[in-house]
């Protein structure tokens, strides 16, 4: 069974060579979103659209690879 503490939501959007998957920690008000693209990319505006959208207020971690 699963600790309250870690309750959330996630998701899943397959797309043609590429996705996007999300992770809610609702109690931590914790998220981590993936997007993973055979294609380039502004990763800048997707950090903005992220941040613009989800009213991100705080950090935002990022890695590319």
């Amino acid at each position: 069974m699963g600790k309250q503490e870690n309750q959330g939501f996630d998701a899943f959007v397959p797309l043609i060579d590429s996705g996007i998957s999300a992770y809610i920690w609702s109690k931590a008000h914790f998220f981590s979103v993936v997007i993973y693209t055979c294609k380039a990319f502004d990763e800048r505006a997707a950090v903005d659209f992220t941040r613009e959208h989800l009213s991100v207020t705080g950090e935002i971690a990022k890695m590319s690879f």
